[in-house]
Formats: C-alpha cells, structure tokens, sequence
C-alpha cells in the first residue's frame, strides 16, 4: 500500500533527522511548500556550528553520549546529534 509505504519512509526520515540533530520538513500538499522552506531558512538563520575534539582515552571505538544546551537561556531549542563513534587510535 503506498500509504502505508510513505508513512514508513516519513518515519525514517524524522528518526534520521532525530539521530543527526537535523529536522525533517515533510510538507503535505505543494501549497506546504512556502511553510516548510520559510521554516528551513528561519532555522539556518540561528544555527550555531559547534566543534568537538574527543579526549585521548574516547579514541575506542565506542559510542559516546553527548548533550549540548544553552545555559544562558534555558528553554532554548537545541537540535543536536546524541552521541558520536571515534574511531581507535590505531584504525584512524
């Protein structure tokens, strides 16, 4: 069923989106079009870019927890990624 379909594909998308810090802009009919572009170019108009260089000893492998906020302004909205993988030290 194609509904069926496209509702898998949204929900994929908006998890991807979820794990990657991102959003997910999925207009219902083309007049949503303006919305979710005016939405995109609102958020690319306050967005931070941050860097983030792990410590010598989370060079291993593993999955690393990360949370990123605002302490000057609490109910800020953060979109973030929720976790990086390094690479060993020897593998990189």
């Amino acid at each position: 069923n194609a509904n069926v379909r496209a509702l898998a594909a949204e929900r994929r998308m908006e998890e991807f989106a979820s794990q990657t810090g991102g959003a997910a802009y999925i207009p219902r009919s083309v007049e949503d079009l303006d919305n979710a572009f005016a939405q995109i170019a609102a958020d690319m108009a306050q967005q931070y870019i941050l860097s983030y260089y792990p410590a010598a000893d989370k060079w291993d492998g593993h999955h690393h927890v990360i949370a990123v906020s605002v302490k000057t302004r609490p109910n800020a909205r953060v979109r973030a990624r929720k976790g990086f993988v390094v690479k060993t030290r020897d593998r990189v």
